[in-house]
């Protein structure tokens, strides 16, 4: 699940809003695009937590949503970070 914007106020700590599911091998793919799409699309001033809150959803998933394509053939998609093995869901 990517999450945009969140972090800490004076108030106490926020959470980003959800986005979209993301395999997390292709975080580094969206980096470079939601980076674009918050240069072009930001208000004079705006940080990146004010843009994070305000942006439509459906724009950051169009954006996005080609990441989200599933290659059966990619086998690494399935692997964490820095291992060899596929993932499996265990308890």
């Amino acid at each position: 699940m990517l999450l945009l914007g969140g972090g800490l106020t004076r108030d106490g700590a926020t959470f980003g809003r959800r986005m979209l599911v993301l395999p997390a091998r292709k975080v580094r793919l969206a980096l470079p695009l939601i980076a674009d799409l918050y240069r072009d699309t930001r208000q004079a001033g705006e940080s990146f937590e004010q843009w994070a809150r305000r942006i439509d959803r459906a724009e950051v998933v169009r954006v996005l949503e080609p990441l989200t394509k599933k290659d059966p053939t990619d086998a690494e998609i399935f692997m964490d970070a820095g291992t060899t093995e596929p993932y499996t869901h265990s308890l």
